[in-house]
């Protein structure tokens, strides 16, 4: 602990985020999930920090934030969530208020998990790990000290396991401890071939296989460029276009997948509360369900992506009540900025890896004001990737 001011201003300094280091603005409000998933990939990238209140892009403004204003308790809660501890603290810098996660390595051997997903960091995304990934952390060199550790430990437990022995087992026990032997030996003899065979029947490890991913966050309106294959930066919606973000994908695996009719949606909402995004995802989920009944296509169309391919990308739009793309007004521009409505970006894409049937699902919100360098939150639902 104990994080200074000319600590914070180094981190700031740094060329770009790294898989130990990560910004986030968070003026008001950080979701707690997002933290506990944050935490866990970083731990598991050897471990790091997580700083709130600052820009993550250069050069990085402290805009203060007043999340987690009970560092203590937001500590106890990761600890009970996370089951490893991560230390938190605010530090009242010149610009604002800064809140620090110190967010220790994962042990030797053993990966964290959240929700059954193994996170680790890519770019500015977090994915869970492959299987290949996972077996290569399970199998781990132990660093000699801790070696040691685990040696000395083991010695000594079993110099007390032997003395209780002694004590129990003494001059008076001898006969009958004898007696028992003989009488247990011929059953362990007999069950040395079960346990053979148990041994030799143990289950391999499942293939390796591909991922479908975010690459990226997902972004604000670019305008192509070229040959349609390259894009200008982010920039803010204008009146009279479609309210539309794209986001890009990119699978990581040795396989080739087959990738299926995606489905997408920009929901325009007064609050991210629980209540709106278990509508929300409820609507995209009966959407989905009757477009893939009226499309029975969808089922036997799909393109290959291989990992070398490079990025795919795809748009999100918003619709009216009648169904028609919705067109950007002044309105919506105000509401964007002020938070009057609340953004939502709700995908599935389907995929096969080696015949498997899986699916890449996301859900996020902006927090406001919704402009160029928002600030992504994830929903509480609908981010379970298979």
């Amino acid at each position: 602990m104990g994080t200074t001011i000319q600590q914070i201003d180094a981190w700031r300094a740094v060329k770009s985020e790294t898989e130990h280091l990560e910004f986030k603005e968070a003026k008001t409000q950080f979701d707690f999930e997002t933290l506990a998933e944050y935490c866990v990939a970083i731990a598991n990238e050897r471990g790091g920090h997580l700083l709130l209140g600052i820009g993550n892009k250069p050069p990085r403004p402290v805009v203060g934030t007043s999340a987690f204003l009970d560092t203590g308790k937001i500590a106890e809660t990761l600890f009970g969530t996370l089951g490893f501890r991560v230390n938190v603290e605010s530090v009242n810098h010149p610009e604002g208020r800064v809140v620090v996660f110190d967010i220790p390595s994962r042990p030797p051997r053993h990966p964290y998990e959240r929700k059954g997903r193994y996170l680790m960091r890519v770019g500015e995304s977090l994915v869970p790990m492959t299987t290949e990934q996972i077996n290569r952390i399970l199998k781990e060199d132990v660093p000699v000290s801790l070696r040691r550790v685990i040696y000395i430990t083991g010695a000594a437990a079993m110099l007390i396991i032997c003395f209780l022995s002694f004590l129990y087992w003494g001059p008076l026990h001898r006969p009958k401890q004898r007696e028992q032997t003989q009488s247990v030996a011929p059953s362990s003899r007999q069950s040395e071939p079960q346990q053979t065979q148990q041994q030799q029947t143990q289950p391999t490890p499942p293939p390796p296989r591909t991922y479908m991913l975010l690459d990226g966050n997902i972004r604000f309106p670019q305008d192509a460029t070229g040959n349609g294959h390259t894009f200008s930066a982010e920039r803010n919606f204008r009146i009279g276009e479609l309210v539309h973000f794209n986001y890009f994908l990119k699978a990581r695996g040795p396989n080739p997948i087959q990738v299926f009719a995606s489905g997408q949606s920009i929901y325009l909402e007064p609050d991210a509360k629980e209540t709106t995004q278990k509508r929300i995802v409820k609507e995209f989920k009966q959407t989905i369900a009757r477009e893939w009944k009226a499309n029975p296509e969808f089922a036997t169309n799909y393109t290959v992506m291989h990992e070398a391919d490079g990025g795919q990308w795809n748009t999100a739009f918003a619709y009216t009540e009648d169904g028609n793309r919705r067109l950007v007004t002044q309105k919506d521009l105000d509401d964007f900025r002020t938070g009057a409505v609340r953004v939502f970006v709700i995908l599935q894409i389907p995929y096969k890896d080696n015949g498997a049937l899986h699916h890449l699902r996301s859900c996020q919100y902006l927090v406001p004001p919704a402009t160029v360098l928002g600030v992504w939150h994830f929903c509480d639902y609908f981010n379970n990737s298979d």
